[in-house]
């Protein structure tokens, strides 16, 4: 569920938000990953290998009112998604559309990671040499031609 700034600055008020709490932030044009911790909201800073590398106040980087209108969505914590097992069938009861349930929320959440993995990798600028393409079309038929 996404949040306006507005709402979140609420509930940090409120002590609704805990220490470590993690957000994917969106604003206009810039997007990233944004931690609660002691009454401050901070900016992570990754490297090119998204790798943590520190964190900066956010209100350092975007003023009051940008942020008032950004979209914070809470993240999830992380899955691991080979851990998620096939479903086996299950008798028609209360118990059954309970596992069903955490089924299905563990493959949304398994969805989110995959997709937020996706655009950060969509970011990425990738520089690709007219010499790299040739090469990699020659290596491509000479596997075509020894099949």
């Amino acid at each position: 569920m996404k949040y306006k700034g507005l709402e979140i600055m609420q509930m940090i008020s409120k002590g609704q938000i805990e220490d470590g709490t993690r957000f994917d932030f969106e604003n206009n044009n810039f997007n990233g990953e944004v931690e609660y911790y002691n009454g401050t909201l901070y900016w992570i800073r990754f490297d090119e290998n998204w790798k943590e590398t520190g964190k900066k106040n956010l209100f350092e980087m975007f003023n009051i009112q940008s942020t008032m209108v950004a979209d914070f969505e809470p993240l999830e914590d992380k899955i691991d998604i080979d851990s998620i097992e096939k479903l086996e069938s299950i008798t028609n009861n209360i118990d059954g559309t309970v596992c069903i349930m955490v089924k299905i929320n563990e493959l949304v959440q398994a969805v989110k990671q995959l997709n937020k993995k996706v655009n950060e990798v969509e970011t990425l600028d990738i520089e690709i040499n007219e010499n790299d393409i040739n090469k990699a079309i020659e290596k491509a038929r000479k596997q075509l031609k020894e099949d």
